[in-house]
């Protein structure tokens, strides 16, 4: 099934907290990376978006650990396993939700939300999993995506 073969999308934004607790700055890279933060499996980090697999509840509070303030989710509610976004809101993360679940998914509509929010930088999930949406199986292509270049 497509959505099977499509990549989680998690986009997180990577805020300067007013808190006691100051998060651990996350390195800006400029090319796609292998990274690693708790158990997420294929995560990438590109530029200051990660790219990743479905993190886990636990893994979610490992990103906030890191500064990351917002996700991106593209999965649809039936490929879910857990309630993510009541799990964000109770971390106060922002969470943002585009199912992308199919071709026919990939409307206008939600390319204009996608790139909107990666390319928003105050709206922009900026840090983890430094995003991986889930349109393609292949990162390079989110890069394009979010330059407004073909894919």
């Amino acid at each position: 099934m497509i959505a099977r073969l499509l990549f989680v999308a998690v986009a997180f934004c990577a805020s300067v907290a007013v808190s006691e607790d100051k998060p651990q700055k996350i390195e800006t890279l400029k090319k796609l990376e292998p990274a690693k933060c708790g158990s997420v499996k294929q995560l990438h980090a590109f530029d200051d978006i990660f790219l990743a697999g479905q993190p886990t509840a636990e893994d979610f509070q490992e990103f906030k650990k890191r500064g990351v303030k917002s996700v991106l989710n593209l999965r649809t509610k039936e490929e879910m396993d857990f309630d993510e976004a009541k799990i964000l809101k109770g971390l106060s993360l922002e969470y943002h939700h585009v199912p992308i679940a199919s071709p026919d998914s990939l409307t206008d509509e939600n390319f204009d939300k996608l790139r909107k929010l990666l390319n928003e930088k105050q709206q922009r999930p900026e840090n983890p999993q430094r995003a991986e949406p889930r349109i393609s199986p292949r990162p390079d292509r989110l890069a394009r995506f979010a330059d407004g270049r073909e894919l």
